[in-house]
């Protein structure tokens, strides 16, 4: 094996000459017999050397898989926490070289292999400097990192190599915004004025790549994709206004490419990445909101929270779209229990909105807004037992939606926001208390979760079976029994069609089990033991799915919680198995302050009931 051939054998004065380095690698040959000769170079090998004796293996860089288990294997790196591992995938990538002078660099430290020492120790010389004033914390590190890595394969003469055929720079600095293999298509669009390239753009570009393969500037990566090592882009001298011009050209070539190709939701992500990083804000909010709903419905929870960390993070305050997204990301927070940091963002995007309604008080769509802001907050601080501060957040809430339905009494879905039957569920606005039941006499209840969405739509079959849930609350509690029956068994029927039809939909598999629970509790106050049984334990299971599927959602664990509390009080049997489960679900969340004031008040009252032993429960 002849390890990192380029070493020896590269660019630069008082190396081998061609030919001399060609008479070696065939003298490596011939002695190497029976055997293998294995040459790791990031540099193509001279002009004729090997022959035909040997086979090119052009090698990406470590999935993001592979580069998560690497890091076990270096000391200054295996303990990052989530937020930090992102940030080395996206600065530095699976360039297994650069995370050893990474993780040197944070222990300040020699590196953990040899051959990885002696390229640091030379690179640090040629600079002057001492690994022990290096780095530091992890964003000086990175810096560093892709910068030593960046001297040790003579970045600077490769560009000026590159830079001798004219286009080819374009194409490499395009390709370099791109954080993942991407087609020549994908470079190409760089050279396009609008839309997709035609076939002389396309073969220029391929020509570009090819030149750069060969002086290691892109890596090939198979399927006619081409990858720059994200510590070398990392290390690119910028231009900031080219920078989001090929930011924005890559954004836009990622929403062509799932509109027309991959159909894959991956695509639109990572277009709002480098949409905000163009500063297309427009564009970005605009994309982003169409991602939201389908990341929410489809049970996708945490990647909506942490999507949505990187768009309120990345986008200006001042611009119209950031307070929803703030709210939004709230809401993305609350699910997984994080209380204080949804109010923060509620309250952040409900002072955006009062901005906004101040200055363009015309604007209904703002006062609105507003409103639905303030019930949010008094939602959360009614779920926090703050009742005060609930009843005035309601009251500025109702103020402005009074104002909205007089100046505009035709308006039905102002005169909706009235109503008190609409201030947990109207389909336009998320509630918190969806999250958490309301503390009852017996038992804890579930509500159903309302659909998000940024905008009021066209009633929907889904608003349909919450229609006929409501008429068989009202039913129920007139003591119409038969009449309500018959509209929970309507709302049941819809969603099942909704959840057969989609079933990879996690709202419509949540309102299957709100649908069954309500028929378990009109069958148990019917004394119909047995189908209140079946009915319990057929949410129970769809619980159970939501819950193992997204482990990290605080209202999903609830979710559960309740039905095992239901299934519980029907079935004598089992029912210390039942409360010992549900006890075992809240006390972690209650650990990790991720349970509701009442939400604690059940599970002290849970300890009390299984400490009394059987005779208790």
């Amino acid at each position: 094996m002849l390890d990192n051939f380029e070493d020896n054998l590269a660019l630069g004065g008082g190396r081998f000459a061609d030919e001399t380095a060609a008479l070696l690698l065939d003298e490596l040959l011939a002695a190497a017999g029976r055997g293998k000769l294995l040459i790791t170079s990031r540099y193509p090998l001279p002009e004729g050397a090997g022959g035909d004796g040997l086979a090119a293996v052009h090698l990406p860089p470590l999935s993001p898989a592979e580069t998560r288990r690497f890091f076990h294997r270096l000391e200054g790196l295996a303990t990052t926490g989530a937020g930090d591992t992102q940030a080395v995938l996206r600065r530095i990538g699976g360039h297994p070289r650069t995370l050893e002078y990474l993780d040197a660099l944070l222990r300040r430290a020699p590196a953990r292999l040899a051959h990885a020492n002696r390229s640091l120790r030379a690179e640090l010389r040629r600079r002057g400097l001492a690994l022990e004033a290096m780095g530091g914390d992890l964003d000086s590190a990175l810096r560093d990192a892709a910068q030593l890595a960046a001297g040790n394969i003579l970045l600077d003469e490769l560009l000026a190599e590159a830079g001798k055929t004219p286009g080819d720079l374009e194409v490499f600095m395009q390709a370099a915004v791109y954080p993942a293999p991407v087609e020549t298509e994908g470079l190409a669009w760089g050279r396009a004025v609008d839309g997709p390239p035609d076939r002389k753009a396309l073969a220029a570009a391929q020509d570009a790549c090819d030149r750069l393969a060969k002086l290691s500037l892109l890596t090939p990566a198979g399927n006619g994709r081409w990858f720059v090592h994200r510590w070398t882009a990392e290390s690119l001298p910028r231009d900031e206004d080219a920078h989001r011009a090929h930011c924005r050209r890559a954004g836009e070539y990622h929403l062509w490419r799932m509109a027309t190709a991959s159909h894959d939701l991956n695509d639109a992500v990572e277009a709002v990445r480098l949409l905000l990083a163009a500063e297309a804000w427009d564009r970005a909010a605009g994309v982003a909101w169409q991602i939201v709903p389908v990341l929410r419905d489809y049970g996708q929870t945490v990647a909506l929270t942490s999507f949505l960390n990187e768009v309120v993070s990345a986008l200006p305050e001042s611009h119209e779209g950031f307070p929803g997204l703030s709210v939004t990301f709230g809401d993305a927070l609350l699910t997984l229990g994080f209380a204080s940091a949804a109010l923060e963002h509620y309250d952040k995007g409900r002072l955006l909105f009062e901005r906004l309604a101040a200055a363009e008080p015309d604007r209904a769509d703002y006062q609105r807004d507003l409103s639905v802001s303030f019930n949010k907050m008094g939602d959360l601080f009614t779920a926090l037992g703050q009742g005060e501060q609930a009843r005035l957040a309601y009251q500025r809430s109702l103020d402005i939606r009074e104002r909205l339905a007089a100046a505009e009494p035709d308006r039905a879905d102002y005169q909706r926001d009235l109503s008190p039957s609409t201030k947990w569920a109207t389909s336009s606005e998320p509630s918190a208390r969806a999250n958490r039941p309301a503390l009852p006499t017996s038992a804890p209840r579930d509500r159903r979760t309302p659909r998000r969405r940024r905008t009021r739509p066209a009633p929907t079959t889904n608003d349909l079976s919450v229609s006929y849930e409501r008429m068989g609350d009202l039913f129920t509690a007139l003591g119409q029994g038969e009449q309500a029956r018959l509209a929970y068994q309507r709302s049941l029927e819809i969603a099942e069609r909704l959840a057969a039809a989609e079933p990879d939909r996690a709202d419509y598999q949540r309102d299957l089990s709100v649908s069954f629970n309500k028929m378990g509790d009109l069958f148990t106050a019917l004394g119909q033991g047995e189908q209140a049984r079946l009915a319990f334990q057929q949410a129970l299971e769809i619980r159970e799915r939501l819950a193992a599927a997204e482990p990290d959602r605080a209202d999903a664990a609830w979710d559960l919680v309740v039905s095992l509390w239901r299934m519980a009080t029907l079935d004598e049997a089992a029912g210390r198995q039942y409360f010992e489960r549900a006890l075992a679900i809240m006390q972690p969340l209650h650990a990790a302050g991720r349970l509701f004031p009442e939400q604690v008040e059940w599970m002290r009252r849970l300890e009390e009931m299984l400490g009394e032993g059987e005779g208790g429960v």
